[in-house]
């Protein structure tokens, strides 16, 4: 008798081997790369950060795979402030992954004393700062009635106040006093229009007038309400009345008291004395009474 042949259990189908294979190998792949990447440790070089940005530099430690500490900041003339000043290891030393780097910040330039500048000159408010390691800043001129021209008036940062180190300190500097409107004092007496002026240096000029009497202003300069700062020159014209007019008698007058009325007029005076008298009263004149003269001629008077 033949016994049939059966069929094979279990016959596996082709290719089953080598998906097998491959899979055992990525298996070992994954635990060999999970071993180098969490087990075995890694080194890493510190970047350079120095003088970057706080965000700069922790972003690009961060990138290196290292970890970011902050250092009490210190104060720093050459890094801005906000800035790393330092790191910790040092730049360009090799460290495992995962180390902790301490950044320090600066705090910009230290803060020191700032001298008083108010009342002082340009060249002396200079020469302060400059001997407490400043720098004089902007100048912003300003109408003083309290400080002369020229003088400090106030300062950006206050005088005994702190500022950091080799900062600019602003000024405002005096222009001198507020203008002023001045008067009018045409047609005022010499003395009475300097009386009015008294703010202001008066200088005189003089002029002949037919229709102004001698002695008062014709004309003013600058003009009346302009605004001119006190001390500053406001000019008069005085009146040196008609250039031509007839010439007074002096006959019968004490002498000084005619010398003293020919110049009043302004006209020049000459005296003789009357051979053999010895009196003090004008007998004669020349040119006489009523006679056209012009101002600055010479009266001359006879006395006896």
């Amino acid at each position: 008798m033949v016994i049939p042949r059966g069929k094979r259990a279990g016959r596996r189908r082709p290719g089953g081997w080598l998906i097998g294979s491959i899979l055992a190998v990525l298996a070992l792949a994954a635990a060999a790369w999970g071993a180098w990447t969490y087990v075995i440790p890694h080194s890493v070089d510190v970047p350079r950060v120095t003088g970057l940005s706080m965000a700069a530099a922790t972003a690009r430690i961060q990138d290196a795979d290292l970890t970011v500490s902050l250092a009490p900041g210190d104060y720093s003339l050459q890094v801005p402030e906000g800035h790393v000043l330092r790191i910790q290891p040092a730049t360009g030393a090799t460290v495992r992954t995962g180390t902790k780097v301490t950044l320090t910040p600066s705090l910009g330039p230290p803060l020191v004393p700032v001298p008083d500048l108010v009342g002082k000159t340009i060249p002396e408010a200079r020469d302060l700062l400059r001997k407490a390691h400043f720098t004089l800043g902007k100048r912003t001129p300003r109408f003083s009635d309290r400080f002369p021209q020229g003088r400090v008036i106030a300062q950006s940062e206050p005088g005994a106040g702190t500022a950091p180190q080799g900062s600019a300190i602003d000024v405002v500097v005096s222009k001198g006093p507020t203008p002023q409107p001045v008067p009018k004092v045409i047609g005022k007496s010499e003395e009475q229009a300097r009386s009015m002026l008294t703010a202001w240096v008066v200088k005189k000029e003089g002029a002949y007038s037919d229709s102004v009497p001698r002695g008062q202003v014709v004309a003013q300069d600058p003009d009346p309400r302009t605004r001119v700062q006190p001390g500053q020159a406001v000019t008069i014209v005085v009146s040196l009345g008609p250039k031509f007019f007839d010439v007074p008698n002096f006959v019968g007058m004490k002498k000084n008291a005619a010398i003293a009325a020919i110049q009043a007029l302004g006209l020049r005076a000459q005296w003789y004395p009357v051979p053999g008298s010895n009196g003090d009263t004008v007998v004669s004149q020349l040119p006489e009474g009523g006679t056209r003269v012009r101002a600055g001629s010479t009266v001359t008077i006879y006395v006896a």
